[in-house]
């Protein structure tokens, strides 16, 4: 009888043992402009906590917004967008969040021999690609700032829209468009893009990347873990070597 006792408690205290290594693996559903700088701090947040591995399911803050209202398995939501943030925060979908890092709108062209100014743009025949402004907030942004300028009339005949931030890239790549509007921090890393314009005139304190869990998320601990780490002082060198605007700064 004391025999299978202790058979007992050893076969429970492994399986507590078990349980304690179970790795959590959380879904971040983020803006794809963040792609760059979220595969980067993937590395040190797992090294630093092995318990948790990430899984990233990247697309525009309007697309991914709208799985997370759907039900989708998303435990954290990281939105470049403050309007999709509140969004789902009224709802009752997502926890109270932060704003985690600001960045900035610009204009670039792959023809700077062609092309120096957006002037020069409305003189040709040239296309120009900018993010769906109804799903993309980089496209919102910048159809607010071309309708503050009066231009959105001259631009609205020759856009191509792209379905996020980096699609827009890649349409640029591609040959559809020698003009875009996109975010600084998708600059810093493309060496045929130039900028010619900045928008100085207009202040872009709205351009911001919010972070918040998922309420319905079985990871909420883990999920916590990940969102203090984006507002670490290791990840805000990270974000501000990729090209955004730490706040505060």
């Amino acid at each position: 009888m004391q025999s299978l006792s202790l058979i007992i408690l050893f076969a429970g205290a492994a399986g507590c043992q078990s349980d304690e290594k179970e790795e959590a693996v959380i879904t971040i559903g983020a803006a794809a402009s963040l792609k760059s700088s979220l595969l980067e701090l993937q590395q040190q947040f797992e090294r630093e906590h092995e318990e948790v591995k990430l899984s990233f399911h990247f697309g525009s803050t309007g697309a991914i917004r709208k799985q997370v209202e759907q039900g989708a398995p998303i435990d954290v939501f990281l939105a470049a967008s403050k309007d999709d943030y509140e969004s789902l925060y009224r709802q009752g979908l997502v926890n109270k969040g932060d704003r985690l890092v600001g960045n900035r709108v610009v204009a670039v062209t792959n023809k700077p021999e062609e092309i120096q100014s957006l002037k020069d743009v409305w003189k040709s025949d040239q296309k120009v690609v900018i993010g769906n402004p109804a799903t993309v907030p980089v496209g919102r942004y910048a159809k607010e700032l071309l309708v503050k300028r009066g231009q959105w009339e001259e631009a609205e005949s020759r856009l191509i829209y792209g379905k996020d931030a980096r699609h827009v890239l890649m349409l640029m790549d591609q040959g559809a468009a020698s003009v875009g509007l996109i975010y600084n921090s998708d600059v810093e890393f493309q060496q045929d893009l130039h900028i010619i314009d900045f928008f100085e005139e207009y202040p872009q304190e709205e351009t911001g990347y919010y972070g918040a869990g998922v309420k319905r998320s079985k990871h909420q601990d883990a999920s916590n873990e990940f969102l203090d780490f984006l507002e670490s002082k290791e990840a805000k060198e990270i974000f501000k070597k990729e090209g955004f605007i730490n706040i505060g700064e």
